[in-house]
């Protein structure tokens, strides 16, 4: 049986594969960032938490990528 620790790596190698395959244009470090968010945020309480900061992080890449800055 899998831990959680290996579970979440397994997961974000599998979303790291589908990025630099199909979306290079997209940060490693921003989906690395939204899947954290969304793993420490999972349980039922705390998930409007995990969609809010989520949402700014998207939002800040977005807009950091509009005037040519690659930070996550």
């Amino acid at each position: 049986m899998m831990n959680t620790n290996d579970n979440l790596q397994k997961i974000m190698l599998t979303l790291e594969r589908i990025r630099s395959e199909k979306y290079p244009h997209v940060s490693k470090e921003i989906v690395e960032n939204i899947i954290n968010i969304q793993f420490e945020n999972q349980e039922m309480d705390s998930r409007h938490t995990g969609r809010a900061t989520t949402h700014q992080v998207i939002r800040k890449y977005i807009e950091e990528q509009s005037q040519g800055v690659k930070k996550c």
